[in-house]
């Protein structure tokens, strides 16, 4: 079961004007109330009579997009709201694109992680993760729990630490108890800030490198080349809706991108959408 407070949330902010509302036009504030109430009308009567439930997410997401074109609006929720509608209208390619788009401007939302996964949970293509991917994971699961910001001062906090202690302990002297507990200080600072130089140089490199995008067609056969006739399948089944991808390169109508796994294959352009 995916999480909706952010619905309900995002009216309280919009309220006490941490949407910066001296910014937000009243058309945009009328639309986004408009967008959330459609979204719970939809929610209310979805076991009832889905079909209409459908119209009316769909009826949502548009209104939820046109509050997206306010440059002054706060982009992450609002996708939040609109992978929830896609979410809950069985478009599981397009809700995985707009909460990984959440993701980015909320990178510590809970909230944002719990519907992803619960999203991930439903694409029918399995791909997991190549082992240096686990691997790095595991290295650096603190990776995206604190702030960018936080990581950079760490960093050079522990950096500059290391280098006192280091200046103290030649310049002062010290008994041998001193050196040791030195010793471990200076290690200790330098290891933390190696590590907070890494994890900005992954964070760098995933922002500046390779898109990333969201395969939104409910299913694509991926191709040895970029041509559907002289190229063979890459893969024995089509990749469905909501596999996630980097794009490597395009040409004419087709990319080649690259799946968790390490594999690479080229698809139909229309068949993705850039996170």
């Amino acid at each position: 079961m995916i999480r909706l407070w952010m619905v309900t949330f995002l009216c309280a902010i919009w309220a006490t004007g941490a949407w910066a509302a001296p910014r937000i036009s009243t058309e945009t504030e009328a639309t986004f109330q408009k967008a959330n109430a459609v979204f719970n009308e939809a929610t209310r009567i979805r076991a009832t009579d889905p079909e209409r439930a459908e119209a009316l997410y769909a009826s949502s997401i548009e209104l939820y997009q046109q509050v997206l074109s306010d440059p002054a609006v706060a982009p992450g929720a609002v996708h939040y709201n609109i992978g929830n509608a896609y979410f809950l209208s069985g478009d599981t390619g397009r809700a995985i694109l707009h909460y990984r788009r959440a993701q980015r401007e909320l990178p510590h939302s809970a909230d944002v992680a719990a519907n992803l996964g619960a999203a991930r949970a439903r694409v029918a293509t399995r791909i997991e993760s190549a082992p240096s991917s686990r691997a790095l994971v595991v290295l650096l699961g603190w990776h995206d729990d604190i702030p960018a910001s936080v990581r950079f001062t760490l960093g050079l906090g522990a950096f500059a630490a290391a280098w006192l202690l280091a200046a103290a302990r030649l310049l002062l002297g010290a008994t041998t108890a001193r050196i040791v507990a030195s010793r471990w200080l200076i290690a200790s600072c330098a290891v933390t800030a190696v590590a907070a130089a890494v994890s900005l140089g992954v964070e760098y490199r995933e922002r500046a490198g390779r898109q990333e995008a969201v395969v939104v067609a409910d299913e694509v056969i991926g191709r040895k080349g970029p041509d559907e006739v002289s190229y063979e399948p890459s893969f024995a089944a089509p990749l469905h809706a909501g596999v996630e991808a980097r794009i490597i390169e395009r040409r004419a109508d087709w990319v080649l991108v690259e799946l968790r796994d390490g594999r690479t294959t080229w698809l139909e352009a229309g068949a993705i959408e850039v996170i």
